[in-house]
């Protein structure tokens, strides 16, 4: 993980066993559980791109959160930016654009 409270950033990573799911099945079923997600193509990468706020946060003024979700052959892997300001919203398009195959 990584924290910056200057850069109002938080990035998590996570790795899960795929089980035989594949992007498309787990972006319908985020779907159909009320999540805001796309498919998107990024650097030639398939990617989940989901978008949450923070519950516990009021919403003028809690954390938002893009996710992105891509399979790695038998892994998935899931990289969420919690962003706080436009500025660190911004951080994360860079960053994300930044991975390749």
């Amino acid at each position: 993980a990584f924290l910056s409270e200057k850069l109002g950033l938080e990035i998590d990573f996570f790795s899960y066993d795929a089980n035989g799911w594949e992007l498309k099945e787990m972006a319908e079923s985020l779907k159909e559980n009320g999540t805001d997600v796309e498919m998107y193509r990024i650097n030639g990468i398939d990617m989940i791109v989901y978008r949450v706020t923070d519950p516990d946060d009021p919403p003028d003024q809690g954390m938002k959160c893009i996710g992105y979700v891509l399979k790695d052959r038998g892994t998935i892997v899931e990289i969420c930016f919690w962003y706080a300001t436009k500025k660190a919203a911004k951080l994360t398009e860079e960053i994300i654009s930044s991975i390749e195959e």
